[in-house]
């Protein structure tokens, strides 16, 4: 804190001068208890807003307050005080007046650290995110997603899967991870047999959707997921309702989401307007257990309706069984008994030079399907698309050379697939002829290795794989 010679009052030291920018949500007007205002048997909704609050010497604050329905502006002006100051936030009150009768007052609570925080108002308005323009944390990395479609009948695509003769791994495609957890901070009243709850995020069905509860186009909603999934894997988001093809295009879909990790903004992630899923990598690969949020900033506006919806959010997980060893140099480790940190087995598939490798990150989830295969040498228990080295193909999934080479099913590749494998006596690779695959239903604890510090094969019960 700066103290100046010519006034007693605390100011910001200069690190904190500068705009702040935050997004309000929409919400219902409120009387002087804390309820809801109805007029003409009417809840009062008041749109959400994009606040830039200007923080500068002297005790001078300015804000400008945008709606987001019409993008009409508001001015205020005023000073800041501050109220508290600790180790790591300063939390600072903002009283302005636009000359018109309005003022309002705003708390400011600011981290030390990244410049970003919240802002709570003191008239029952919701409480937001606020971050510092300019900051290397603010400024945020915009992320864009890839993937996606023009169109998708999921009812189609998954009347295959559903069907009783399917072999394959479960939904349209294998080894979803969806999030155990899911939050989200408003959501549309089921209409009719429909629903639109948070849980429909982590269903495994892209016909299903959350939908925000507001009347506007959602700007500053958002839900939550718990992050144990993310990691450094890929993302996959299903943006918009999903349903069919004309409830897509009817309902709006977001644009843009401003994503947090445990409350601290992170980055901008810009979504197309596709169908289908659509993929991404988050920048900050130390999630695990934290909650991310993704707020919504700007949408694609439906045809008939406001309402924004997304129907799935996952990732993917290809793994082992509990009762597959891991291959180090001193003696093989159950893979369920793996811990970041630990030191495996990694081969050179050119020169089959053998080296020490630390496990960065493993993870685990229930499968209800995987395959048994077996050479001459070797048998291990993995979901349908764990990727394997197969020769003259390269790390390819079983699944995925049986549909990709139109084999019926996995009794057809019997002898005619060759598989690499660790030769432990010789001490070097080799292919061998797959001999036998069974099809396991039921529920599995399985796990995987996700990162690596160097290389990325490592050697799960004489089978050669890789982290993907």
């Amino acid at each position: 804190i700066n103290t100046s010679k010519k006034s007693t009052i605390p100011e910001l030291s200069k690190e904190f001068l500068g705009n702040y920018h935050g997004i309000q949500p929409s919400y219902f007007m409120k009387n002087q208890y804390g309820d809801d205002m109805v007029i003409a048997g009417n809840k009062v909704p008041v749109p959400s807003s994009d606040f830039k609050f200007l923080l500068k010497e002297n005790n001078v604050v300015s804000l400008q307050q945008t709606n987001s329905e019409d993008n009409s502006r508001y001015y205020y002006n005023g000073n800041y005080k501050i109220l508290s100051d600790d180790s790591g936030f300063i939390k600072t009150e903002c009283s302005l007046s636009d000359g018109q009768g309005s003022s309002p007052t705003y708390i400011l609570e600011i981290s030390k650290t990244d410049k970003t925080g919240k802002c709570i108002g003191k008239t029952n308005e919701p409480e937001f995110q606020i971050s510092k323009i300019g900051t290397t944390n603010s400024q945020y990395l915009t992320i864009s997603a890839k993937g996606g479609e023009s169109s998708v009948n999921w009812s189609e695509i998954m009347s295959d899967y559903e069907s009783p003769d399917y072999d394959g791994p479960p939904f349209w495609y294998a080894c979803i991870n969806a999030p155990q957890n899911v939050k989200a901070s408003s959501t549309l009243s089921p209409q009719g047999k429909y629903n639109y709850y948070a849980k429909n995020l982590n269903d495994n069905d892209p016909r299903t959707a959350w939908v925000e509860g507001k009347s506007d186009y959602g700007i500053g909603e958002y839900f939550i997921v718990q992050g144990d999934m993310f990691g450094d894997n890929t993302i996959y988001i299903f943006n918009g309702y999903q349903h069919s093809y004309s409830s897509w295009k009817n309902n709006s879909r977001v644009k843009k989401f401003r994503v947090y990790a445990d409350d601290r903004a992170i980055c901008y992630l810009d979504l197309q307007d596709k169908m289908g899923g659509q993929y991404f990598n988050l920048p900050n690969d130390d999630l695990y257990g934290k909650w991310i949020k993704f707020e919504i900033v700007e949408v694609y506006k439906g045809e008939k309706w406001n309402d924004v919806a997304i129907s799935e959010i996952h990732t993917k997980g290809c793994c082992f069984n509990t009762n597959t060893n891991i291959l180090n140099f001193d003696q093989p480790l159950k893979i369920e008994k793996i811990q970041n940190g630990n030191k495996i087995a990694s081969v050179n598939i050119e020169s089959d030079k053998i080296k020490e490798i630390k496990v960065i990150r493993s993870a685990k989830q229930i499968h209800h399907t995987l395959l048994k295969i077996s050479t001459k040498d070797h048998t291990v228990e993995l979901t349908p698309s764990h990727p394997l080295f197969v020769k003259e193909v390269g790390l390819i999934s079983l699944y995925n050379l049986k549909r990709d080479l139109n084999f019926s099913n996995y009794n057809e590749m019997l002898g005619e697939v060759e598989i690499l494998v660790w030769n432990s006596l010789n001490q070097k690779t080799e292919y061998q002829k797959l001999a036998k695959v069974d099809i396991l239903n039921g529920n599995f604890e399985t796990h995987t290795i996700l990162k690596l510090d160097k290389g990325e094969t490592y050697i799960a019960n004489g089978f050669v794989t890789s982290v993907y």
